[in-house]
């Protein structure tokens, strides 16, 4: 596996273990890169908006963009859920070291 791969499905994991996170699973982008600097997660926002975006292709979390308001809302689905606490897998995203239950 590449590095760009390796770094792609953990950002994936970091980015829905974040939301997680959150009561109730939802935030901007904005709010989501700055929590990812604050766990020293080193993703650019370009990186993030591409994995945002695969991530919401793949089921795992749905994006709510409003007319006229420039961030865009991050609802975590309960299968991207499941997959940031360890209880299920996806291909293309890593697994956490432990899982949560």
């Amino acid at each position: 596996m590449s590095y760009a791969e390796t770094f792609a499905r953990d950002l994936r994991l970091a980015i829905l273990r974040s939301l997680d996170e959150l009561p109730p699973g939802v935030c901007s982008d904005s709010f989501l890169i700055k929590r990812l600097r604050m766990i020293y997660h080193p993703a650019t926002r370009d990186q993030v908006d591409g994995a945002v975006v695969w991530l919401a292709e793949q089921g795992l979390l749905r994006l709510e963009i409003t007319p006229g308001v420039a961030p865009k809302g991050l609802v975590l689905l309960e299968r991207g859920s499941e997959v940031a606490c360890g209880r299920a897998m996806h291909p293309g995203v890593d697994s956490p070291s432990r899982p949560r239950y």
